[in-house]
């Protein structure tokens, strides 16, 4: 029985132990994923914007070239057209209808569409300021809870040093009023041995000089 009873703490102890070193392999294991997937979400962030900005790029440049070939197809439709009145004239059994041309302003609005670039650039570098506050945030927020646990454990350090300079010093204290109450106690008995000593020292005399007195009044 003493034995299973002395066998039970340890047993209680490693259990608690195991609870203790779960629970924080758990919760520095949690961290860890929560970091590399806002590292991913932040990877495909970036990805994603420069997706959107090449498909921008590349509509904004099949637009342009779609504009030309429209005024290249046009100018050729419209060469055709003259040079067949020119040449042939009234002989001529196909006959081109002119195309209207498009205005110098219309052909800049068609072949040339708002430029895109520098938004295009814009996005990107909003997208990058983004991740980099969101990852400079985090690491602030990271910083800032070790510094707090550094400042707490140097806090409770500070407070054991005191508890423990606290009692050495009662300690020290208490073994000197001990060391002082012997002493004294010492000397106070060495005083009165010293006193007994001399009043057996006076009652001796004493009795010699009334032994010798005697002696005298007896001769």
């Amino acid at each position: 029985m003493n034995e299973s009873n002395e066998l039970l703490p340890l047993f209680f102890t490693l259990i608690a132990g195991g609870l203790i070193g779960f629970i924080i392999y758990h919760i520095t294991l949690g961290k860890s994923k929560t970091s590399e997937q806002q590292k991913e979400l932040d990877k495909n962030k970036i990805e994603l914007e420069k997706y959107k900005a090449q498909v921008n790029a590349h509509f904004n440049d099949s637009a342009e070239l779609m504009g030309q070939v429209a005024s290249s197809y046009q100018a050729l439709y419209n060469h055709m057209a003259d040079q067949s009145e020119s040449l042939l004239g009234d002989t001529a059994t196909t006959h081109f209808p002119l195309l209207k041309t498009v205005d110098d302003t219309d052909q800049e609005k068609v072949v040339k569409p708002e430029s895109s670039e520098s938004e295009e650039v814009e996005i990107a570098e909003t997208a990058v300021n983004e991740v980099k506050s969101e990852q400079d945030e985090a690491t602030v927020t990271e910083v800032k809870s070790e510094q707090d646990e550094a400042t707490a454990n140097e806090v409770k350090k500070e407070e054991v040093e005191s508890e423990e300079a606290e009692t050495t010093i009662n300690e020290v204290k208490s073994e000197q009023a001990e060391a002082t109450v012997t002493e004294v106690k010492s000397e106070q008995d060495e005083a009165t041995a010293n006193e007994v000593k001399k009043e057996e020292v006076e009652s001796e005399e004493t009795e010699t000089t009334v032994n010798e007195v005697k002696k005298e009044e007896a001769k």
